[in-house]
């Protein structure tokens, strides 16, 4: 069953290549398409859908990050399906 989820990552995720880092976990779990942006609050915020296993572990590594980020806070909302083909850092 493909699951879509809205999430929020708060902390030092700017400027730290954490959406880069997130890229590559998308790549690495495999079946994960939607988008990740920086936001003007400092937050990144992404809209992602895929099976739940598979957004299980992105979100464990938004919590994990890329050794330089620090999450403070991850907020995951249900999200309508929105049939994304790809995932896309914007």
């Amino acid at each position: 069953m493909i699951l879509s989820r809205k999430i929020r990552v708060r902390g030092k995720v700017q400027g730290v290549r954490f959406r880069h880092y997130i890229q590559d976990k998308v790549h690495e779990i495999g079946g994960v398409a939607g988008f990740i942006r920086n936001e003007p609050d400092g937050s990144v915020y992404m809209e992602v859908q895929g099976e739940r296993d598979k957004i299980k572990d992105l979100v464990i590594a938004c919590h994990v990050g890329n050794g330089v980020s620090e999450a403070t806070k991850v907020d995951v909302h249900i999200a309508q399906v929105n049939g994304f083909k790809k995932f896309e850092v914007k």
